[in-house]
């Protein structure tokens, strides 16, 4: 959110020049009174994110459920074939692109630990991405110790004072998208070791993600286009049934299982 201060200022001048033409001259306001202005909108929209970004942290401790699965023998013996290559991470040239690839690797990471797939290399790409795209440090990445809620505010809290409030939201949506392509690619298998609960807690992140995007969308270009994006992948009538399909734990399986909504094809555009 780089510019949200100053398209809120240029807000609030406008609705003080407005007041202004209606009021006699008497009543102008004072640079003071604008300046109150723009630190009071600009505090109400912060205060707002500040909150889902709690809602979305408390709800990670149980929605992030990829990180705890654990699978038997027999189900590790049969490696996953969808992974993203590790190999492409070369090949992604603009920060949005290298942002989805980090966090995209991020949960595959754990993906390749739960088929006691090797990690080393995955490891060394996903610390190269960090350091491309700036992304904050020492937050506890592949630690049992921390709890995902932890991790997810102390990321926030370095991206709020960096004012970069958009780049947290933009990797929420990659990562709830990864998810989505994940379970879409064996919804049989990650059904059976997840509970109603868990899921839940998953779908209500979407909730805080859609609230987010909304109150950022008037200040940040980069929202808009996320909102956007999402707005030109799915038809009217996806976008009114988006809610029915995902009601229960049982009919978001049979979700999963069609490719409905185009998981494949939807984390594919992250990349674009």
């Amino acid at each position: 959110m780089k510019h949200t201060l100053s398209i809120i200022a240029i807000m609030a001048i406008c609705c003080a020049m407005m007041v202004s033409c209606k009021s006699a001259k008497s009543n102008e306001p004072t640079p003071e009174d604008i300046q109150a202005q723009k630190v009071a909108l600009a505090d109400s929209v912060l205060a707002q994110i500040d909150a889902y970004v709690e809602q979305y942290a408390e709800l990670s401790d149980q929605g992030d459920f990829l990180y705890t699965i654990e699978l038997n023998d027999k189900e590790k013996a049969v490696k996953p074939d969808y992974l993203l290559d590790l190999g492409l991470a070369d090949t992604f040239v603009t920060r949005d692109q290298k942002i989805a690839a980090l966090c995209i690797y991020f949960l595959e990471y754990y993906v390749r630990a739960m088929y006691d797939m090797p990690t080393e290399e995955a490891q060394a790409v996903i610390g190269k991405l960090v350091v491309d795209v700036n992304f904050p440090q020492g937050t506890g990445a592949y630690s049992d110790d921390i709890k995902t809620s932890q991790v997810v505010k102390e990321n926030y809290r370095i991206l709020k004072e960096r004012g970069e409030e958009s780049f947290f939201w933009q990797c929420v949506n990659a990562l709830l998208i990864e998810t989505n392509y994940l379970l879409s690619k064996d919804p049989e298998l990650f059904f059976s070791k997840i509970s109603e609960e868990q899921f839940d807690s998953f779908n209500k992140e979407f909730n805080c993600l859609s609230s987010a995007i909304n109150a950022l969308l008037p200040y940040d270009e980069e929202i808009q286009q996320m909102r956007n994006n999402f707005l030109t992948t799915y038809s009217d009538e996806e976008k009114a049934n988006i809610v029915n399909d995902f009601a229960s734990f049982s009919i978001a399986k049979e979700t999963y299982k069609s490719n409905k909504y185009r998981f494949i094809e939807v984390r594919s555009a992250l990349l674009q």
